[in-house]
């Protein structure tokens, strides 16, 4: 019985390290995320249609692959343009209802967990 007992509780010593190594781990990579400055891609939509007017445009920034973000993202910042929502679309996390101007932004994504992440427009 103390034979069962002792590889029982071996097991869940070594179970508990591996998800605290995970957990560490998981940490490190949102630390390192977060300091990291990433490009993200604007697109302006200058094509003609309905819905040209209004307060919000029709120019959109690909935030990234579902699977390039470990935390989800959940709004993008950009300095001077103002804070819009992220929705998951079919491929990729896509910001919408920005008019943008050609050049380079500064940004933040604001994560799930609380974290930021700066990013550069393109």
């Amino acid at each position: 019985m103390c034979h069962i007992m002792s590889n029982i509780l071996k097991r869940g010593v070594s179970t508990i390290t591996t998800r605290s190594q995970q957990y560490l781990l998981y940490r490190a990579t949102a630390r390192k995320m977060s300091t990291e400055t990433r490009s993200l891609t604007g697109y302006c939509n200058r094509m003609p249609g309905p819905g040209t007017g209004g307060e919000e445009g029709r120019d959109y920034v690909i935030v990234g692959e579902h699977q390039g973000w470990h935390v989800k993202p959940i709004s993008l910042t950009i300095e001077g343009n103002g804070t819009r929502n992220i929705a998951r679309e079919t491929y990729d996390f896509i910001s919408r209802g920005w008019i943008l101007q050609n050049g380079s932004f500064n940004g933040t994504v604001a994560l799930e967990d609380g974290t930021n992440q700066q990013v550069l427009i393109n």
